[in-house]
């Protein structure tokens, strides 16, 4: 059976219930709480690039803190450095690489 469903972010799609009879007005209540294809989409990029800027700034980070090895605050400073804004990303990239070339 194909019905339209209004989906938790507000757009309308039609899909598809099989099963018995008894369970499909759970399935349609199931269906209604979730995001529609296109918002769905649109949140797992947005989840992805996320997680791609995250684990940029991991990497960087760690390099940092492996030039400082001897500094055991190093990476809690680096990132109370970056989230006053003292110091940005790109500068703590530019930092980085400046670094590697002189070695």
């Amino acid at each position: 059976m194909k019905v339209y469903v209004t989906r938790r972010c507000g757009h309308d799609e039609k899909i598809s219930v099989y099963g018995p009879y008894r369970g499909r007005d759970a399935a349609i209540e199931r269906e209604s709480n979730k995001l529609c294809y296109a918002c769905w989409v649109k949140r797992r990029d947005c989840r992805e690039q996320y997680e791609q800027a995250h684990d940029k700034l991991g990497f960087l980070i760690r390099e940092y803190v492996r030039h400082y090895a001897d500094d055991p605050n190093a990476e809690t400073r680096i990132r109370e450095q970056l989230a006053s804004g003292e110091m940005t990303e790109a500068s703590l990239a530019d930092w980085i690489l400046t670094y590697r070339f002189e070695k």
